[in-house]
């Protein structure tokens, strides 16, 4: 009879765990739902919404497009998440940003294609603060910093890649598939698939095929 009632009491501790914790999650979106609407309704980008998840204010901006797949953009807790914003842009007409299914972008992330492409494969990861550009924005040389005659280079990051907090991908960097950046890395290069990179430039690299194989025996 003590052991009934004793499981009867966990099954309505549970239930009132939960009923709680659903308690919470909904009041934390209802207080986050006016800045995320409010952000929206300023953003001047083309947005192809196919289900992404959008739980911090995201500021879609610029003349180009960005496509959206079931991902997640924000994340609770986590810092930065009430007084920070996401800055997703696609700056002319030509730029576009394509955010693949199952991928998951924690919060103050910034993208800038200028005037070519981000493209991220699914199911990667990336971490606060981290910054992802197309372009250097400015000329290199002195007489030509204002010019406008930079180029950008296509970004592309592969499926199941993990970016750290506060790294920076810059102009025409691909990263190969479950390769992971380690957080304030600075990438200017490509990176194969299964690698581990870390630090500035020059930064370490490090092979995952090790860590595969043994995860797959």
């Amino acid at each position: 009879m003590a052991t009934e009632k004793k499981k009867s009491m966990i099954v309505r501790d549970n239930l009132i765990k939960r009923v709680k914790n659903r308690l919470y999650l909904e009041l934390i979106r209802i207080i986050q739902w006016p800045r995320v609407k409010f952000y929206r309704l300023l953003s001047t980008a083309t947005v192809i919404d196919n289900g992404a998840k959008i739980l911090q204010p995201v500021f879609f901006s610029g003349k180009g497009t960005i496509t959206l797949g079931r991902c997640t953009l924000g994340t609770f807790p986590s810092p930065l998440f009430f007084s920070g914003y996401m800055h997703i842009e696609a700056r002319e007409f030509e730029s576009t940003i394509s955010i693949e299914d199952g991928v998951f972008i924690n919060n103050n992330v910034c993208m800038i294609a200028e005037r070519s492409s981000i493209h991220i494969e699914k199911d990667t990861l990336i971490g606060p603060e981290v910054s992802i550009f197309d372009s250097d924005f400015h000329g290199l040389e002195p007489h030509l910093r204002n010019a406008g005659l930079h180029k950008s280079k296509p970004v592309h990051i592969g499926t199941n890649v993990f970016i750290g907090s506060r790294a920076t991908i810059l102009k025409g960097v691909q990263i190969g598939s479950n390769s992971v950046v380690s957080a304030v890395s600075v990438v200017v290069k490509d990176i194969p698939q299964n690698t581990i990179v870390s630090g500035g430039q020059p930064y370490a690299e490090r092979a995952l095929t090790g860590r595969q194989e043994a995860k797959n025996k």
